[in-house]
């Protein structure tokens, strides 16, 4: 039997960096149901394992250093995934990237005879060794005391608003059609997302109550009575479909192709505040497909309590 649901959005707040790419992971196999006690550790353990690491940007490490540090990193060439502010007043500079970033810097053959560079990636790797413990560690002796590189408790609360806009990161979970979706990721600087995959979601299994669930656009139609039959039939023959495909041995991957675009999909993302500030002046205004429109604006009233101060400027049209 067909599903329909509507769309929906869900601010996630796990601070624990383990359990928050636990979290995202999951969702891509739907298997959120796994979660338990110690078990977001062999998560990580096993996504690092098998090369999965875009898992991994949807949690960052924040860590404020020395001028001479910030300065020199600022120069750099492969820097192109950190945000670096001078934090002017405050606590910083600050640096700040997703743990990807951190890998990919922390593989660059370069990186050991650099030693501004091999001081913050070895005092980052003794502050989170689960997350680079498979990579090639630094020369011992490395110089931390002088180059003052450290974590800070709370750290957003010693930022300016132009600080956190870099440095702070949101993860937010949607629910909506895979047409949303495909709109969404055209989003792309500095920007993380882990989705449900029809790859291997097997909608025919028992898991799934073998049926398909779809977004429910209703309100959207120019008939609201013939168009609804019509999209109801269409919506009812690919869960036929599909699940005769299954039962005839064919993988999710292939049975999929039958599927529409309606489709429900579950998508983690996660944004520095300045992407999210672009992506809501951006995909608030009245030009908008109506679908993605219906998410954007109750989620930009709900940012603007969740974090206040950064959203506020930005009204929908």
């Amino acid at each position: 039997m067909v599903k329909i649901i509507p769309e929906s959005f869900e601010i996630i707040r796990e601070e624990d960096p383990l359990k928050r790419i636990e979290l995202a992971g999951r969702t891509c196999y739907k298997s959120e149901g796994k979660i338990e006690e110690g078990s977001a550790e062999k998560f990580v353990e096993m996504i690092i394992k098998r090369g999965h690491e875009s898992v991994l940007e949807h949690a960052a490490i924040v860590v404020f250093t020395s001028e001479e540090i910030y300065e020199h990193i600022l120069r750099l060439e492969r820097r192109e995934f950190l945000n670096l502010t001078d934090g002017i007043g405050k606590v910083g500079p600050f640096i700040s990237g997703n743990i990807h970033a951190w890998r990919d810097l922390m593989r660059d053959p370069d990186y050991k005879a650099d030693p501004y560079l091999w001081s913050i990636l070895n005092f980052i790797r003794c502050e989170y060794p689960i997350f680079f413990r498979d990579l090639p560690k630094g020369t011992e002796g490395w110089p931390l005391d002088i180059h003052h590189v450290s974590l800070a408790d709370d750290i957003f609360k010693h930022m300016s608003k132009e600080d956190r806009m870099y440095h702070e990161y949101m993860t937010i979970r949607i629910i909506c059609n895979r047409g949303v979706t495909h709109e969404w990721v055209r989003s792309r600087r500095q920007s993380s997302y882990s989705q449900e995959s029809t790859r291997y979601c097997n909608y025919a299994a028992g898991k799934y109550g073998n049926e398909i669930t779809y977004i429910n656009y209703d309100e959207y139609l120019a008939d609201p009575i013939k168009d609804k039959k019509d999209i109801a039939e269409v919506h009812a023959l690919c869960e036929k479909k599909y699940n005769q495909l299954i039962a005839r041995g064919n993988k999710p991957q292939i049975a999929r192709n039958v599927l529409p675009i309606n489709l429900k999909t579950e998508m983690v993302i996660t944004y520095p505040l300045f992407q999210w500030h672009y992506l809501f002046k951006l995909r608030t205004t009245k030009f908008v497909h109506p679908q993605f429109r219906e998410l954007s604006l109750p989620l930009l009233e709900a940012v603007k309590k969740e974090k206040p101060g950064i959203f506020e400027d930005i009204v929908a049209e």
